[in-house]
């Protein structure tokens, strides 16, 4: 009587293949060999994948690095910016003050002037003119710009 090496089925009608094992086997070991491809294949497909992954979480990371020092940099550039025109702005308020205080004198200056020109025009005498002209020279000499 006939029996099967793997599951070890005897009877008389039980047909054997020439290593001695029944067709239920041969499916089953077919089955089995089809699943441990089917695994042997998702067990690559899933490492791919996982390398896939991992190579572009590399990838962001490096460039979330480089635009972290490029944010850096931009960063300290900025402040650096800032500190000069800090720099400038006081420079440029100084530079007002100090035009202020000159149109201020200016002014002043003008108006002794007029008031020395007034006084020569009004009370002009023959021999002091030369004196009173070169006041006035000088007077205009250090007006203009």
């Amino acid at each position: 009587m006939p029996q099967c090496k793997h599951c070890h089925k005897k009877g008389l009608f039980l047909k054997l293949n020439a290593e001695g094992v029944c067709a239920d086997c041969v499916r089953l070991d077919d089955i089995l060999k089809k699943e441990k491809a089917a695994d042997d294949r998702l067990a690559d497909k899933n490492k791919l994948i996982k390398d896939t992954q991992t190579a572009a979480l590399k990838e962001i990371e490096t460039q979330v690095t480089e635009s972290a020092n490029i944010l850096q940099r931009t960063r300290i550039k900025i402040a650096e910016e800032s500190r000069q025109l800090e720099e400038l702005q006081d420079k440029v308020a100084k530079a007002n003050k100090s035009l202020e205080s000159q149109s201020k004198k200016v002014a002043r200056l003008k108006q002794l002037y007029k008031s020395i020109e007034y006084a020569i025009t009004t009370f002009y005498q023959s021999g002091e003119f030369h004196a009173i002209e070169g006041l006035k020279q000088s007077l205009e000499d250090n007006l203009s710009p």
